[in-house]
């Protein structure tokens, strides 16, 4: 299983998210830089995946809302998807 580990404090804006979402993630297909190709690139995936998010405060206070909304967007993959565990640390 392949671990990735994402760090709230440097999501510090919708645009760096994703930009640290394509790279750290490695998904393919997931290139419309918003939260529905999020999912439907995650519920696509074939290969086991464990994505931990770190600092899950610092998130919300970069994000706010948004923050909200990405850690669901996870949660709905991991119902949807076997092949993905989502943790927050």
């Amino acid at each position: 299983m392949r671990l990735v580990k994402l760090n709230g404090k440097l999501m510090t804006s919708k645009e760096k998210t994703h930009d640290i979402l394509q790279e750290q993630l490695k998904i393919e297909g997931y290139h419309g830089r918003n939260l529905d190709a999020l999912y439907d690139a995650l519920t696509s995936q074939s290969r086991d995946l464990e994505i931990m998010l770190l600092h899950k405060s610092g998130l919300k206070a970069n994000l706010g809302p948004y923050a909200e909304a990405l850690i669901s967007t996870f949660k709905d993959a991991v119902a949807a998807n076997e092949h993905i565990v989502f943790k927050i640390i």
